[in-house]
């Protein structure tokens, strides 16, 4: 598996996941990107959730585990698996734009 991780406010954590969503071919929509924020804003500090979607990622079927560590309940740390190298460097590409966007 690989994977990818970073620390990012609460605020703007469904935002990216559905920035996400746009680059995934089926399986992970604006709706299961709002369920993983859901889980994400209910979360407690200390607490660590784990969730899976099977998804199509360039024409490829996989599977997605999307990770929270709720270390500090203003900017939770996210962790992104895939079987695809390249999907973790999209995710790493868009984390990327969105903090050049918000000035982070």
């Amino acid at each position: 598996m690989y994977e990818i991780s970073m620390n990012l406010d609460l605020e703007n954590v469904e935002t990216f996941l559905k920035r996400i969503s746009l680059l995934i071919d089926n399986g992970f929509s604006d709706e299961q990107a709002s369920t993983a924020y859901r889980l994400t804003s209910s979360m407690a500090l200390n607490e660590e959730q784990e969730t899976e979607f099977n998804i199509v990622y360039q024409g490829n079927q996989e599977k997605l585990v999307y990770r929270v560590f709720m270390d500090d309940v203003e900017s939770p740390d996210l962790y992104f698996f895939s079987s695809s190298e390249l999907l973790p460097e999209a995710i790493a590409n868009e984390y990327e734009n969105m903090c050049e966007e918000l000035g982070m």
